[in-house]
């Protein structure tokens, strides 16, 4: 056998928790807080950028920067936006394959901008902040309401007739289907928003949107969406009809 000292030994010492890197260089970041009372972002900043100049002087070879954290805030709300967009445009191809009318995937879309407006009302009435992680609970929004949203076009739609009345009749038929899903969701996520039951903590943002956002936006599936079928269907028929009489 052979002492582990013949392959090395222990050194207490101390190093870097952690290390970070940015556009593929080594980083080190210092965070600075500042009285708003006292002075402004700019003034602060351009203090900091005078302190700083000794330092980068006789470190040329060291890249010393100053950002606001606002500046990485406003990176991560574009990565949110843009991962909307991505969600948006999935789910219209994926409505795409699963109706047969160009028509219908924009009903089936129109929710999503109910459930949305729905969120922004309601977070700037009772003075909440729509932070990221609200947004990642608006994603949520985009896909729950286009799924209620398709049940409720694919039921109209199933009755093959362009009237009133089978819209009135397939709208009826799905509600209890709705509704349902909609109200067993929300009561597993309103305690979470309000915090019944112990402190919700950072999860409290995307609850409060994603259970207002389905509100909203099952309010316009049950009771807009149809009505907006209704006159879809009085636009086709008119157009057909006309079509006929140029034809005839």
């Amino acid at each position: 056998t052979l002492p582990t000292s013949v392959f090395g030994q222990w050194q207490l010492g101390t190093s870097l928790s952690n290390i970070t890197h940015k556009n593929g260089l080594r980083s080190y970041k210092v965070s600075v807080r500042f009285d708003q009372q006292t002075t402004d972002l700019g003034k602060f900043k351009a203090a900091v950028k005078q302190a700083l100049l000794p330092l980068s002087q006789q470190n040329p070879d060291y890249l010393i920067s100053t950002e606001s954290a606002n500046t990485a805030l406003d990176d991560t709300q574009n990565w949110a936006m843009k991962m909307a967009l991505f969600c948006i445009i999935g789910v219209v191809l994926i409505i795409a394959f699963t109706l047969d009318s160009f028509a219908k995937v924009i009903l089936s879309l129109l929710p999503i901008p109910f459930g949305l407006i729905f969120v922004v009302g309601i977070f700037y009435q009772f003075g909440y902040h729509l932070d990221v992680i609200a947004m990642v609970g608006m994603l949520g929004v985009v896909g729950i309401s286009v799924n209620n949203a398709i049940i409720m076009v694919h039921a109209i739609s199933q009755l093959g007739e362009q009237t009133t009345e089978a819209v009135i009749a397939g709208a009826t038929s799905r509600i209890r289907a709705v509704a349902l899903t909609t109200l067993t969701t929300l009561v597993g996520i309103f305690p979470m928003a309000y915090g019944i039951g112990g402190e919700s903590g950072y999860t409290k943002s995307i609850a409060l949107s994603l259970g207002w956002g389905l509100v909203g936006s099952t309010l316009a599936t049950l009771f807009i969406l149809p009505l907006l079928v209704a006159v879809y269907f009085e636009i086709a028929g008119f157009v057909s009809k006309r079509r006929t009489k140029i034809g005839s």
